[in-house]
């Protein structure tokens, strides 16, 4: 296991076969533990030839930004059992397989004696990390003018507080051993499944004019009971590696991860 501080990575296999699932993950040292508080993972499905591997890290950097100390850097880490199978999906005992994980972009990369100095400078060029930033479109960057209308927006991802009001995406991680009992999962060994929480007032329950109706209605008619609720309205698949018998298997569940909320 190869660990490096970047936010991307290329894997790349020397042997001919390697297990289906390769577990891998983006983690951040939390505030206040000394543990490290895991961000995302993904297994990869090895083909023998050079790939890309990308995390999403949007959220954490956004948080960067507005609190900058809490900027301790990002941390990649590569888990492979490695193991070699048979015809039948069996692991042949006391014989491995070689994974071999590279950043690129980092010195080293490659040995000069084998390149010319013009060659190797071009390369390198070309294979430094690099960001995708995304730009709003002008409606949404009219909508979201002010700081405060930014902040307490009912699509922001994440509540920006333990003290946010409005309806946001409240964090939520679910250990599937110690909170549901199950084994089975090999990885990820937990996720944070979030979830939605928090009032909808009037003006902003925008996912639909019903919704916004009844908002209005709740406000001029505090004891009713109709209100609009905050609901999930982004989810992403978590994908998970298992056994049957001695043979690994991978598989995405829909649905699992609650990644923004609205009042519908």
């Amino acid at each position: 296991m190869r660990r490096r501080r970047l936010a991307q990575g290329i894997l790349e296999r020397l042997a001919q076969t390697v297990l289906a699932g390769l577990p891998s993950g983006i983690l951040r040292p939390d505030d206040h533990i000394a543990k490290q508080r895991y961000i995302g993972g993904k297994n990869v499905l090895t083909k023998g030839t050079p790939e890309w591997v990308s995390f999403d890290v949007t959220d954490t950097v956004r948080e960067w930004l507005m609190y900058r100390e809490t900027n301790l850097g990002l941390e990649i880490s590569v888990h492979c059992p490695c193991h070699t199978f048979n015809t039948n999906g069996d692991i042949i005992e006391n014989v491995n397989e070689v994974l071999e994980v590279k950043f690129k972009g980092v010195e080293g990369d490659y040995d000069e004696s084998r390149w010319d100095l013009g060659r190797l400078k071009k390369q390198k060029e070309q294979l430094f990390p690099h960001l995708i930033l995304m730009m709003l479109p002008p409606h949404r960057i009219d909508a979201q003018s002010s700081s405060r209308r930014r902040k307490r927006a009912l699509d922001t991802n994440y509540c920006f507080s333990n003290y946010e009001e409005n309806c946001c995406v409240r964090p939520l991680y679910i250990d599937f051993r110690q909170h549901l009992g199950w084994r089975w999962i090999h990885e990820p060994k937990g996720y944070y499944a979030n979830f939605c929480s928090g009032p909808c007032p009037y003006l902003r329950s925008a996912d639909t004019t019903h919704s916004s109706m009844l908002s209005l209605y709740n406000t001029l008619n505090p004891e009713a009971s109709a209100s609009p609720c905050c609901v999930p309205q982004d989810l992403e698949p978590l994908t998970i590696l298992y056994y049957v018998g001695r043979t690994p298997k991978v598989e995405q569940l829909s649905n699992m991860i609650v990644k923004s909320c609205k009042c519908s």
